[in-house]
């Protein structure tokens, strides 16, 4: 057991294929540490590859000009809806009242909230849902 958890090994043996690939990666500075190593233990390393002779200067193209980032549409869509049909609310814009937080609910009110719902209660019952609501309101 070499005492490295496993998914180190994991990574471990995944760096070295790639460094087996790409054998240049040893050549990098971020790991001139891990060369120095290899170096210090005996390993022979391949030379750095050749880098691309440049084209002299007066032969080099000058750079493209940078593409305009495409434009960014947002996630709303404009698609514009049919409202044929549709029943506007009458209050839309209006505030739902509120009651005062202050105020100490009485037992005639408990009673005539009480009586309210039975109606909306017996209203929907019967099946006159319309019915239920005005009570209510």
């Amino acid at each position: 057991m070499s005492g490295l958890p496993k998914a180190q090994l994991e990574q471990l043996k995944q760096f070295i294929e790639a460094c087996r690939a790409q054998p240049d990666l040893l050549h990098t500075p971020d790991l001139a540490f891990f060369k120095d190593w290899l170096e210090g233990m005996g390993a022979t390393l391949p030379p750095p590859a050749a880098k691309k002779q440049e084209p002299p200067k007066s032969q080099k193209k000058a750079p493209p000009a940078p593409e305009p980032e495409p434009e960014i549409e947002s996630e709303e869509s404009d698609i514009d809806l049919d409202n044929e049909g549709v029943v506007a609310d009458a209050g839309e814009d209006e505030v739902p009242e509120y009651p005062d937080m202050e105020t100490e609910v009485t037992e005639e009110m408990m009673d005539q909230s009480d009586e309210l719902r039975g109606q909306a209660t017996s209203a929907l019952g019967d099946g006159n849902l319309e019915g239920s609501f005005e009570t209510v309101q």
